[in-house]
């Protein structure tokens, strides 16, 4: 289980601060799909690097499995990340002087790349339509393409929580469509927890949970 409480984050910046969240409490079952949505400006992202420890709040808890990640070392932070988070960023965060299958593996590093490993990660690039893609550069390949090399990069280890900042922006209605299908088959099949910030609700579904964000707030309907 994800359980916020009481979540602020406030920026300073030359002219004053900026409350990005403003006592957000979540709690967010495991397995479960969820959708953070909102206009620009409203929090989704900050609370997304939030809830995957990339950042730590001004006040307030992020919970998971029982653990304050507050409370947590920079280095059980980071192991946290490695071992129990899948990201996938607007900006993509490609090493451009790798290949396409070598990006999908990083998060695999330190530890010895199996063969079973890179087999998996060719087939993830296959369902993602990177087959004739693998050996190339990423710098490249379109914006598209890098988009879903991300995706594939955020599913290798099969994480426990997959964090996505707008996943489909860059791709077209078939591609994002597929993108979510996948996204549907790993949180049925492996029972992964999906937090999803998107501008698109085309791709919500009535059983699917739903945030919004207002002013560093959530909206109570």
């Amino acid at each position: 289980m994800i359980q916020t409480i009481n979540l602020f984050k406030t920026y300073r910046i030359d002219s004053g601060e900026v409350n990005a969240l403003r006592g957000i409490n979540l709690v967010i079952p495991p397995g479960s799909f969820n959708f953070i949505i909102g206009p620009s400006g409203s929090g989704k992202s900050t609370l997304l690097y939030l809830l995957g420890a990339l950042d730590r709040p001004t006040q307030g808890q992020v919970i998971i499995e029982d653990k304050d990640l507050n409370t947590l070392s920079d280095y059980e932070r980071s192991l946290f990340r490695r071992q129990k988070v899948g990201f996938i960023f607007q900006s993509f965060n490609l090493i451009h002087n790798l290949t396409v299958l070598e990006n999908v593996l990083v998060p695999l590093l330190p530890v010895k790349i199996k063969s079973a490993d890179r087999q998996r990660a060719i087939d993830l690039l296959k369902s993602l339509g990177l087959s004739k893609r693998l050996g190339h550069q990423a710098n490249r390949i379109s914006g598209g393409e890098e988009q879903r090399v991300a995706i594939a990069r955020a599913l290798i280890k099969q994480p426990l929580i997959i964090l996505a900042d707008e996943p489909t922006g860059e791709l077209d209605t078939k591609t994002a469509t597929e993108i979510f299908n996948i996204f549907r088959r790993i949180n049925r099949e492996q029972n992964t927890t999906l937090i999803i910030v998107t501008h698109n609700t085309k791709f919500i579904e009535p059983k699917d949970r739903i945030y919004k964000l207002q002013d560093g707030s959530i909206l109570l309907e």
